[in-house]
């Protein structure tokens, strides 16, 4: 999601790309870990920029619930593959950033992903995630579950993030959820990454 919205940012909506998913889990799950989590550094970074990602048409999601893995596919080899030239993490270190680089990085370049405990979205049904206990930042949180920021704002005097799952869109708001920016709420803030997608060339 991060690398389409991106895309999408970097070419002025000229080029509008809908990447396989399938792809990273059935052709190299040593770097997407298949269904058994994942680290957005490993797919959007590092696969990404040594295989490239595909277009979804290419490969489309096979994999079902509780299935063993769906085997990767010989026929891909010719489709084109979309690289990036750079990823890291937003401010440049694992767990060193924080709220306004994340905006800045989102207001100047697109989205980006993280990583959360998807405990706290159980049960969503829509508006702003606040949590009731005393917050403290923790940069160490510990997330186990990758999702994209789109966008934040403020509703009622309460600043939000604007986070796209990957549940569906009849999950939460139509497939996204807002929850409290600036506290690291369910560690939100604690691994945001960032990368660039180099584009196809203009058809001449």
């Amino acid at each position: 999601n991060m690398l389409e919205n991106r895309a999408r940012v970097q070419t002025n909506n000229t080029w509008q790309p809908v990447f396989s998913q399938q792809d990273p889990l059935s052709c190299h799950p040593e770097l997407s870990q298949a269904c058994d989590g994942g680290f957005a550094y490993h797919i959007a970074g590092k696969y990404a920029n040594e295989f490239g990602v595909i277009d979804q048409q290419c490969f489309t999601y096979k994999q079902a619930l509780g299935r063993d893995m769906y085997p990767c596919q010989p026929d891909i080899e010719g489709c084109q593959r979309y690289k990036v030239s750079e990823y890291e993490y937003v401010a440049g270190y694992y767990k060193t950033t924080n709220e306004y680089e994340m905006r800045k990085e989102i207001y100047n370049h697109g989205a980006i992903t993280i990583g959360y405990d998807s405990s706290i979205t159980s049960g969503y049904k829509g508006g702003i995630i606040v949590p009731v206990e005393t917050l403290g930042f923790d940069p160490l949180y510990v997330v186990g579950h990758a999702v994209t920021i789109v966008g934040y704002g403020v509703e009622d005097g309460v600043p939000f993030w604007k986070v796209k799952n990957s549940w569906g869109v009849s999950w939460g708001e139509k497939g996204y959820f807002r929850i409290l920016r600036g506290a690291n709420v369910a560690g939100v803030e604690s691994m945001p990454f960032k990368a660039t997608i180099i584009p196809p060339l203009p058809q001449l």
